[in-house]
Protein backbone atom coordinates (compact mmCIF):
# COMPACT_ATOMS: atom_id res chain seq x y z
CA UNK A 1 0.00 0.00 0.00
CA UNK A 2 2.40 2.64 0.77
CA UNK A 3 4.34 1.46 -2.45
CA UNK A 4 0.86 2.18 -4.30
CA UNK A 5 0.53 5.77 -2.27
CA UNK A 6 3.95 6.78 -3.53
CA UNK A 7 3.57 5.69 -6.72
CA UNK A 8 0.27 7.71 -7.23
CA UNK A 9 1.82 10.84 -5.64
CA UNK A 10 5.05 10.91 -8.10
CA UNK A 11 2.85 10.46 -11.19
CA UNK A 12 0.83 13.27 -10.60
CA UNK A 13 3.29 15.12 -9.57
CA UNK A 14 5.20 14.59 -13.07
CA UNK A 15 2.05 14.94 -15.12
CA UNK A 16 1.62 18.27 -13.66
CA UNK A 17 4.84 19.36 -15.69
CA UNK A 18 6.86 22.57 -15.09
CA UNK A 19 8.40 22.30 -11.77
CA UNK A 20 11.16 23.61 -11.13
CA UNK A 21 14.02 22.56 -8.30
CA UNK A 22 17.23 24.12 -6.91
CA UNK A 23 19.07 22.62 -4.05
CA UNK A 24 21.98 24.01 -2.80
CA UNK A 25 24.45 22.41 0.19
CA UNK A 26 26.79 24.35 1.57
CA UNK A 27 28.95 22.62 3.83
CA UNK A 28 31.79 24.76 6.21
CA UNK A 29 35.47 23.41 7.65
CA UNK A 30 33.67 23.49 11.38
CA UNK A 31 30.97 21.23 10.72
CA UNK A 32 28.16 23.95 10.37
CA UNK A 33 26.70 25.02 7.11
CA UNK A 34 22.91 25.75 5.50
CA UNK A 35 20.35 24.12 2.91
CA UNK A 36 18.85 25.99 0.38
CA UNK A 37 15.56 25.34 -1.88
CA UNK A 38 14.53 27.07 -4.20
CA UNK A 39 11.23 25.87 -6.40
CA UNK A 40 8.52 26.70 -8.30
CA UNK A 41 4.98 24.48 -8.62
CA UNK A 42 2.13 25.59 -10.93
CA UNK A 43 -0.82 26.39 -8.43
CA UNK A 44 -2.72 23.58 -10.88
CA UNK A 45 -0.21 20.93 -9.82
CA UNK A 46 -1.05 22.08 -6.01
CA UNK A 47 -5.01 21.97 -6.52
CA UNK A 48 -4.32 18.07 -8.15
CA UNK A 49 -2.15 17.30 -5.03
CA UNK A 50 -4.36 18.51 -2.22
CA UNK A 51 -7.44 16.03 -4.26
CA UNK A 52 -4.88 13.61 -4.30
CA UNK A 53 -4.13 13.36 -0.83
CA UNK A 54 -7.64 13.91 0.13
CA UNK A 55 -8.71 11.07 -1.88
CA UNK A 56 -5.97 8.61 -0.46
CA UNK A 57 -6.80 9.43 2.45
CA UNK A 58 -10.43 8.33 1.98
CA UNK A 59 -9.23 5.10 0.31
CA UNK A 60 -7.12 4.16 3.53
CA UNK A 61 -10.25 4.55 5.43
CA UNK A 62 -12.40 2.41 2.89
CA UNK A 63 -10.09 -0.42 2.94
CA UNK A 64 -9.78 -0.44 6.15
CA UNK A 65 -5.87 -0.08 6.88
CA UNK A 66 -5.05 3.78 7.02
CA UNK A 67 -1.20 3.92 7.03
CA UNK A 68 0.33 5.79 10.03
CA UNK A 69 1.16 9.40 9.15
CA UNK A 70 5.26 9.23 8.60
CA UNK A 71 7.92 12.16 7.97
CA UNK A 72 7.58 11.02 4.46
CA UNK A 73 3.70 12.20 4.54
CA UNK A 74 4.70 15.26 5.81
CA UNK A 75 7.39 16.18 3.63
CA UNK A 76 5.28 15.29 0.39
CA UNK A 77 2.14 17.93 1.68
CA UNK A 78 4.72 20.52 2.76
CA UNK A 79 6.27 20.47 -0.56
CA UNK A 80 3.28 20.38 -3.29
CA UNK A 81 1.28 22.49 -0.79
CA UNK A 82 3.61 24.93 0.80
CA UNK A 83 3.15 27.79 2.98
CA UNK A 84 5.24 29.83 5.10
CA UNK A 85 3.07 29.00 8.26
CA UNK A 86 3.80 25.01 7.30
CA UNK A 87 7.15 25.36 6.41
CA UNK A 88 7.84 27.31 9.78
CA UNK A 89 6.21 24.25 11.68
CA UNK A 90 7.96 21.82 10.09
CA UNK A 91 11.47 23.89 10.68
CA UNK A 92 10.41 24.41 14.19
CA UNK A 93 10.47 20.77 14.80
CA UNK A 94 14.75 20.41 14.42
CA UNK A 95 15.25 23.43 16.22
CA UNK A 96 16.85 21.26 19.07
CA UNK A 97 18.83 19.72 16.15
CA UNK A 98 20.59 23.31 15.97
CA UNK A 99 18.52 23.73 12.37
CA UNK A 100 17.01 27.39 12.27
CA UNK A 101 15.45 29.17 9.27
CA UNK A 102 17.49 31.81 7.82
CA UNK A 103 15.44 32.81 4.76
CA UNK A 104 11.51 32.04 3.47
CA UNK A 105 9.21 33.22 1.19
CA UNK A 106 6.40 32.09 -0.49
CA UNK A 107 4.69 34.04 -3.08
CA UNK A 108 2.46 33.35 -6.05
CA UNK A 109 3.22 34.88 -9.63
CA UNK A 110 1.53 34.04 -12.43
CA UNK A 111 -0.56 31.24 -11.11
CA UNK A 112 3.39 29.50 -9.67
CA UNK A 113 3.71 29.27 -6.38
CA UNK A 114 7.70 30.72 -5.99
CA UNK A 115 9.51 28.63 -2.62
CA UNK A 116 12.52 30.47 -1.53
CA UNK A 117 14.00 28.62 1.77
CA UNK A 118 16.74 28.28 3.60
CA UNK A 119 18.12 26.84 6.76
CA UNK A 120 21.24 26.53 8.57
CA UNK A 121 22.30 24.00 10.79
CA UNK A 122 25.57 24.37 13.51
CA UNK A 123 26.42 20.52 13.72
CA UNK A 124 26.10 18.28 10.78
CA UNK A 125 26.19 15.32 13.45
CA UNK A 126 23.06 16.90 15.06
CA UNK A 127 21.61 16.83 11.40
CA UNK A 128 22.28 13.38 11.24
CA UNK A 129 20.26 12.33 13.94
CA UNK A 130 17.20 13.79 12.70
CA UNK A 131 14.60 11.10 11.29
CA UNK A 132 14.40 12.46 7.97
CA UNK A 133 18.48 12.06 7.29
CA UNK A 134 18.52 8.64 6.45
CA UNK A 135 16.39 8.82 3.37
CA UNK A 136 17.23 12.38 2.62
CA UNK A 137 20.44 12.98 3.74
CA UNK A 138 23.89 11.85 2.40
CA UNK A 139 27.31 10.16 3.69
CA UNK A 140 30.26 12.03 4.84
CA UNK A 141 33.72 10.57 5.78
CA UNK A 142 36.91 11.25 5.96
CA UNK A 143 39.90 9.56 3.99
CA UNK A 144 43.51 8.67 4.63
CA UNK A 145 45.14 11.39 2.67
CA UNK A 146 43.24 14.25 4.49
CA UNK A 147 40.81 14.08 2.11
CA UNK A 148 36.54 14.01 2.29
CA UNK A 149 34.45 11.98 0.08
CA UNK A 150 30.72 13.49 -0.18
CA UNK A 151 28.34 10.37 -1.38
CA UNK A 152 24.44 10.42 -1.85
CA UNK A 153 22.53 7.13 -2.69
CA UNK A 154 20.12 7.30 -5.62
CA UNK A 155 16.48 6.84 -5.24
CA UNK A 156 16.12 4.01 -7.27
CA UNK A 157 14.85 1.28 -4.33
CA UNK A 158 11.29 1.46 -5.35
CA UNK A 159 11.08 -0.46 -8.16
CA UNK A 160 7.89 0.04 -9.39
CA UNK A 161 8.84 4.13 -9.85
CA UNK A 162 11.71 3.24 -11.68
CA UNK A 163 10.93 4.58 -15.39
CA UNK A 164 12.10 1.41 -18.73
CA UNK A 165 13.16 4.87 -20.86
CA UNK A 166 11.35 6.99 -22.93
CA UNK A 167 10.76 5.25 -26.29
CA UNK A 168 10.86 7.53 -29.50
CA UNK A 169 7.44 7.03 -30.49
CA UNK A 170 6.23 7.76 -26.96
CA UNK A 171 8.89 10.98 -26.49
CA UNK A 172 6.57 13.01 -28.65
CA UNK A 173 3.52 12.63 -26.40
CA UNK A 174 5.24 13.15 -23.03
CA UNK A 175 7.47 16.20 -23.83
CA UNK A 176 4.08 18.87 -23.45
CA UNK A 177 3.59 16.91 -20.34
CA UNK A 178 7.25 17.16 -18.44
CA UNK A 179 8.12 20.36 -20.10
CA UNK A 180 10.07 22.50 -18.42
CA UNK A 181 10.67 19.73 -15.29
CA UNK A 182 14.33 20.43 -14.37
CA UNK A 183 15.93 19.67 -11.25
CA UNK A 184 19.79 20.91 -9.94
CA UNK A 185 21.29 19.67 -7.35
CA UNK A 186 24.31 21.52 -5.65
CA UNK A 187 27.48 20.78 -3.23
CA UNK A 188 29.32 23.75 -2.16
CA UNK A 189 32.59 22.37 -0.21
CA UNK A 190 35.39 24.12 1.98
CA UNK A 191 38.03 22.63 0.53
CA UNK A 192 38.88 21.96 -3.34
CA UNK A 193 37.21 19.24 -5.20
CA UNK A 194 39.54 16.44 -6.45
CA UNK A 195 36.92 14.17 -7.71
CA UNK A 196 33.54 14.31 -9.16
CA UNK A 197 30.77 12.49 -11.02
CA UNK A 198 28.84 15.84 -11.01
CA UNK A 199 27.74 17.09 -14.62
CA UNK A 200 29.22 20.26 -13.76
CA UNK A 201 32.23 20.73 -11.30
CA UNK A 202 34.31 24.15 -10.37
CA UNK A 203 37.02 24.55 -7.29
CA UNK A 204 34.39 24.38 -4.73
CA UNK A 205 31.19 23.46 -5.76
CA UNK A 206 29.74 20.79 -8.19
CA UNK A 207 25.99 20.28 -9.36
CA UNK A 208 23.86 17.68 -11.17
CA UNK A 209 21.28 18.98 -13.52
CA UNK A 210 18.50 17.17 -14.54
CA UNK A 211 16.45 19.18 -17.36
CA UNK A 212 13.71 17.17 -19.73
CA UNK A 213 13.98 20.05 -21.99
CA UNK A 214 17.75 19.44 -22.59
CA UNK A 215 17.15 15.31 -21.63
CA UNK A 216 14.01 12.95 -22.33
CA UNK A 217 15.69 10.64 -20.18
CA UNK A 218 16.17 13.15 -17.49
CA UNK A 219 13.47 12.20 -14.81
CA UNK A 220 14.82 8.36 -14.97
CA UNK A 221 18.69 10.13 -14.60
CA UNK A 222 17.62 11.88 -11.63
CA UNK A 223 16.05 8.44 -10.04
CA UNK A 224 19.32 6.24 -10.56
CA UNK A 225 21.67 8.98 -9.99
CA UNK A 226 24.28 9.03 -7.25
CA UNK A 227 26.63 11.81 -6.04
CA UNK A 228 30.02 11.62 -5.23
CA UNK A 229 32.61 14.49 -4.38
CA UNK A 230 36.08 13.90 -2.99
CA UNK A 231 37.54 17.38 -1.64
CA UNK A 232 40.66 18.82 0.33
CA UNK A 233 40.01 18.36 3.81
CA UNK A 234 42.97 20.20 5.35
CA UNK A 235 41.87 22.42 8.33
CA UNK A 236 38.35 21.09 8.57
CA UNK A 237 36.91 19.05 11.42
CA UNK A 238 33.43 17.82 9.77
CA UNK A 239 31.80 15.07 11.37
CA UNK A 240 31.96 11.72 9.55
CA UNK A 241 27.55 11.04 8.67
CA UNK A 242 26.36 7.53 7.50
CA UNK A 243 23.57 7.68 4.64
CA UNK A 244 21.13 4.21 5.60
CA UNK A 245 20.88 2.47 2.33
CA UNK A 246 17.47 3.70 0.48
CA UNK A 247 16.07 0.62 -0.19
CA UNK A 248 16.15 -0.96 3.70
CA UNK A 249 14.75 2.55 5.00
CA UNK A 250 12.17 1.95 2.77
CA UNK A 251 11.29 -1.31 3.36
CA UNK A 252 11.21 -0.16 7.19
CA UNK A 253 8.26 2.11 6.16
CA UNK A 254 6.49 -0.87 4.46
CA UNK A 255 6.39 -3.29 7.18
Amino acid sequence: MKIFRLYTVVMMALMSGCIKVDETLTLEKNGSGNLELIYAIPEQTVSQMKSMFKLREQMDTVLGHAMPRTIEDEFEQVFFDPSEDRIKLLVKKYEKLGITMDTLKVETRNAVRNVTLKVAFADLGEVARADFFPRHGFSLFRNNDDTYTFSRLPDNDETILKPRGIAPESAGLLSPVLSGFRVALKVNTPGKIFESNASRKALYNAAWIFDFDKDPNAVETLQNQSMKIIFDGKGSKLPEVRQLAKSTNARTHQR
